[in-house]
């Protein structure tokens, strides 16, 4: 996709400025807050002292906008390297683990409340689509900056644009696709003695190594917190007979 790489100003591209002077448009206005020129605006002087600030050319803003679009682009191709990039190793475990998380939800063994994240391979699939949008997306900013459309730009970026941020943002704290990122998604999965003949018929020998691993994980954390119970038990117990052998002088 050919882009515009220097702030040299296509006159031919530029729309006529609605002052009246027909001259082209080739500055943009940055602070719309606190001006009330036109948002581009033309050399006329006429027009021009209305914008009493730094001046932008309508090339270097449209080299701005491209810029966050592809830092915003990069960011989505970073997760989905995390995630999408990963899950083929893992998809056969983790739609066995979304499978029982669904029936312990419809169950009411576990609620939604507080959680971020219930099923794994739909999240991933979201990553997946958000990146081929976003693709199109910077391809279609591209195309647009071409013929010095920002007007259009500018409205893609606040409809599509904080579209697909908001998805982003609903995504970007999932961590790298490994056992870990497993076990806090799927504890009460992990440590349920579910079965499932048709989906465990899909597990690779990865698949099953991460099975074993993962219960064992949960057993011992469930036998270290029930240690732990007795441990403070015990200990409270002797506190009160502490506090008894005090009363009775003992």
């Amino acid at each position: 996709m050919n882009t515009i790489q220097t702030n040299r100003v296509d006159f031919d591209k530029c729309p006529p400025c609605q002052c009246g002077s027909n001259l082209p448009a080739q500055f943009v206005c940055r602070f719309r807050d606190s001006c009330s020129g036109l948002l581009m605006y033309c050399e006329d002087d006429s027009c021009a002292d209305q914008h009493e600030h730094r001046i932008f050319t309508i090339a270097s803003v449209l080299q701005l906008l491209n810029k966050k679009v592809s830092d915003f682009k990069e960011l989505v191709k970073i997760l989905k390297g995390k995630l999408v990039d990963k899950y083929q190793k893992y998809e056969p475990i983790i739609k066995f683990y979304s499978e029982c998380q669904k029936n312990l939800i419809e169950e009411g063994q576990i609620t939604k409340d507080g959680r971020k994240h219930l099923y794994l391979d739909k999240r991933i699939d979201q990553i997946d689509k958000l990146s081929k949008d976003v693709d199109a997306y910077l391809e279609s900013i591209e195309l647009l900056q071409l013929e010095y459309n920002l007007m259009e730009i500018m409205e893609l970026m606040e409809t599509k644009g904080k579209e697909y941020e908001s998805e982003y943002e609903q995504v970007s704290t999932l961590s790298d696709l490994n056992d870990k990122l497993l076990q806090e998604i799927y504890p009460e999965a992990i440590a349920l003695d579910y079965e499932n003949e048709d989906l465990m018929n899909e597990f690779t020998q990865d698949n099953w190594n991460t099975f074993h691993k993962l219960k064992n994980y949960s057993i011992k954390k469930e036998l270290n917190q029930k240690d732990k119970r007795i441990a403070d038990l015990e200990s409270k117990v002797q506190m009160i007979l502490n506090k008894l052998s005090e009363q009775l002088g003992l």
